[in-house]
């Protein structure tokens, strides 16, 4: 698990990819991470805290597993997030 607001706000950290243990990320634990260019999910992830990913706006790659959903409130204020095309 990574704990709410873990990483908030973290102007350094540019990518992020979660071991196959990780299960949940909590509330806005990467909120305000502006450096934050590449995520990719891993499988094991079932819950996605509220605005995890929030205020970010930066990415330049976003990878998840095929049927894994992901709602839109993760990415919240992060208009650019569309171009993905995956929300649930």
């Amino acid at each position: 698990t990574i704990g709410t607001r873990a990483f908030m706000p973290n102007g350094s950290l540019s990518k992020v990819r979660f071991p196959s243990t990780l299960t949940e990320i909590g509330i806005e634990a990467f909120c305000q991470c502006r450096s934050l260019r590449s995520v990719r999910f891993c499988s094991n992830v079932k819950n996605i805290g509220e605005a995890a990913f929030a205020c970010t706006s930066s990415f330049l790659q976003v990878s998840k597993p095929e049927g894994m959903t992901i709602s839109a409130d993760v990415f919240k204020y992060d208009e650019d997030m569309d171009k993905w095309g995956f929300w649930d």
